[in-house]
């Protein structure tokens, strides 16, 4: 009995399966007017760009799909969370149908369809209410095929519509691909300036593949004009275009076209846009302008109906009208002509404006003076100019045996201006000697002693300088041009008496740039130095600054007693008393190249009084040292032992030094002392750092 029990749930359970399914009915519709999401928050255009109707249909249940007959239905959306699916439909729409593949249709109408009580409104909010009715059903289990619709299109970036379960739905752009159960589906493309295609798709593999090449529902405008570079304007739009152009994309239909190009005649032509070709369009322009040629004066300004145009003689093309021409300069009164100016007429003019002037009269004494102006020479001295433009002026008046003189004058309209100018034919010049009372000679005539002040014509003079039996003389040229009002002389103190017949071309010894001498010196802090060697100054020795090389041999010698101690008594040696000391020596050899740069703080024509600052650095020749210590009883000289002498050995490194100095210099002698501060350890044993040192050079 039991396994007869099993036998029969086993075979209800494979039979079959109960399961529930719900009628569907509206149980209301009613416009909301104070609801903006059609409008304003989520606004969906239909495919005519227009905004669509929104139905919120309320409901707790998912898997809808709608249809609205010829219409379509443009966006359907559920919306869990508000209980709702929204349903955008273009407007005037009239019906509605509802569809679920479990609960059916609309069981309160014969076709299926819900009828609005009046057609949808643009951008308008509805509510429907949905309510459902349970009924059993059995059904059977089945198993559900699916595979890959691909959609591809050139040009790409088209719209998709599939139609599923009667509705058609935006799917997506192309390329396209989307997971369909297997069955026939219809499909819609559209794609701006292309024709809509439409197709079927039989989806009964994993993959089914369509390609479509769009038609072009456009053609182009090929614009060409004579001549080239004119503005383009289609149907009074705001783009505009320069020809020659190609305009692609037009949808067919009647377009106006203008062309304008400044100074040619417009054109304007009704072209007519077939699909898929190019329209050609040539337009040849009529001149309206002729050229106008101006000529005037250099630098005079063209203005043309007030604006700036060009400078000196202009030539332009200018359109069919009425000007007025100014020409405007410095210094002149402007000239303003009207000219008319007709197509296809060149015509040439000559605008000069009206010059202002004045005169100047120019006298000098003495007479004779070139005249020169702005680079021009206008004659020489007593004369009028006339018709001078006004303005300002820099008169140069320059004679042979004068000063060259420069006078400003400014010149005013119809008036006479006047420039009386005397030329200095000489310069005032003081003639000054090594030592005072000297007696001056100029061109063979006795003029004073030093120092002599006395005004000199240009040009060359001689001058002799007597004291005693001798004589010191040199030719001097005074130039108009030259700034020079001191002449200088120097006795050499070798002059003999026989030098009285010193020629008066001769001129005065001057203290040379260079002078080379031999120096010596000695130095000194804890070890002790001397020095010889040569010594160059360049730069004269009373001048601002001057500076001083050289090259010398040094010697160094050093001794130092290092130290001692004593112990009252040795165990070791057996002494009572032990005393040590220890004893250093040292000696350098070495060339040094000292480099200084000297400032004289006081000078005059005898001596000076400098500050010097420079570096000096050494070439290494032998430097050794000496080691001594003894030990024992000193008061026993039998008990007392010396150790040591130990061979000399090199021990230090060059001479690095800056010298820090100061001292007094004439002609042939500088003396002067010094302070080495060492940049290297020079004794490695002492450690000196620096020395103090003079030293004393004669100079030839």
């Amino acid at each position: 009995m039991k396994r007869i029990y099993s036998i029969f749930v086993c075979l209800v359970f494979v039979i079959a399966s109960m399961s529930a399914q719900e009628g569907m009915s509206v149980k209301s519709f009613v416009e909301i007017p104070t609801d903006l999401d059609a409008r304003v928050t989520y606004p969906v255009q239909d495919p005519n760009a227009k905004k669509c109707a929104l139905v919120k249909i309320v409901t707790t249940e998912d898997g809808f799909t709608f249809d609205n007959g010829v219409l379509c239905v443009t966006k359907a959306i559920h919306k869990p969370e508000l209980s709702e699916w929204w349903v955008y439909l273009p407007e005037k729409t009239i019906k509605l149908k509802i569809m679920h593949p479990v609960y059916g249709q609309l069981t309160d109408s014969e076709d299926g369809y819900f009828y609005f009580p009046n057609q949808l409104k643009s951008a308008t909010c509805y509510r429907m209410v949905l309510t459902t009715q349970r009924k059993v059903v059995t059904y059977e289990p089945t198993k559900i095929e699916t595979g890959f619709f691909i959609l591809k299109t050139n040009p790409d970036k088209a719209q998709v519509y599939i139609t599923e379960n009667g509705v058609e739905n935006f799917a997506g752009e192309t390329p396209f691909q989307k997971k369909l159960p297997y069955g026939t589906y219809k499909y819609r493309i559209k794609k701006s300036l292309y024709h809509d295609e439409v197709g079927i798709a039989k989806v009964d593999s994993i993959r089914v593949v369509q390609d479509i090449s769009l038609r072009p529902a456009f053609g182009s405008l090929k614009i060409t004009s004579t001549p080239s570079g004119a503005t383009v304007t289609i149907n009074n739009d705001n783009k505009t275009y320069t020809t020659p152009c190609e305009i692609p994309y037009l949808e067919p239909g009647d377009y106006v076209v203008d062309i304008v190009k400044s100074q040619y005649s417009s054109h304007q032509q009704k072209v007519t846009i077939i699909e898929e070709q190019t329209t050609p369009l040539n337009a040849i322009l009529e001149e309206r302008f002729a050229l106008v040629t101006i000529n005037t004066l250099p630098n005079a300004k063209v203005i043309i109906n007030g604006e700036l145009r060009g400078i000196g003689n202009f030539s332009c093309n200018l359109e069919e009208g009425i000007y007025d021409i100014e020409v405007s300069l410095a210094q002149h009164r402007s000239k303003t002509r009207q000219i008319e100016v007709v197509a296809k007429q060149p015509q040439t003019l000559t605008v000069n404006p009206t010059p202002i002037c004045g005169s100047l009269d120019v006298i000098t004494t003495p007479m004779d003076a070139n005249i020169t102006i702005n680079g021009k020479n206008y004659g020489t001295t007593p004369t009028t100019i006339k018709d001078l433009l006004i303005g300002e002026y820099d008169v140069v008046l320059s004679k042979d045996g004068c000063a060259t003189e420069t006078r400003r004058v400014t010149i005013t309209e119809s008036n006479l201006s006047t420039i009386e100018a005397t030329l200095a034919q000489g310069r005032e010049m003081t003639i000054r000697s090594d030592a005072q009372g000297d007696e001056v000679y100029i061109d063979g005539e006795i003029q004073g002693e030093t120092p002599l002040t006395t005004s000199l014509s240009f040009g060359t003079h001689s001058i002799v300088l007597h004291r005693g039996e001798m004589k010191l003389g040199r030719q001097v040229n005074v130039k108009t041009t030259d700034a020079e009002t001191a002449i200088n002389f120097e006795f050499d103190p070798q002059m003999q008496s026989s030098s009285a017949t010193i020629n008066s071309s001769k001129k005065a010894k001057k203290e040379p740039f260079v002078r080379v001498g031999i120096e010596g010196s000695i130095e000194g802090l804890k070890s002790f130095s001397t020095g010889w060697g040569l010594s160059m100054r360049i730069g004269r020795f009373n001048s601002l600054f001057n500076s001083t090389i050289g090259i010398k041999y040094q010697y160094t010698g050093y001794s130092k007693w290092v130290g001692y101690s004593y112990d009252d008594y040795n165990s070791y040696w057996g002494y009572e008393y032990v005393y040590s000391y220890a004893d250093y020596k040292r000696k350098v050899n070495q060339f040094v190249f000292p480099i200084i740069l000297n400032w004289n703080a006081a000078r005059n024509d005898n001596w000076s009084f400098y500050l010097g600052i420079g570096y000096e650095f050494g070439v290494l020749l032998s430097d050794n040292y000496k080691f001594e210590y003894d030990f024992g009883d000193p008061f026993n000289e039998s008990d007392f032992y010396r150790y040591g002498d130990e061979d000399f050995v090199q021990l230090s490194v060059p001479s690095r030094s800056v010298i820090l100095q100061m001292g007094f210099a004439g002609r042939h002698w500088d003396w002067k002392a010094y302070y080495k501060i060492n940049t290297n350890i020079v004794d490695k044993f002492n450690g000196e750092t620096g020395a103090i040192g003079t030293a004393f050079t004669y100079y030839f």
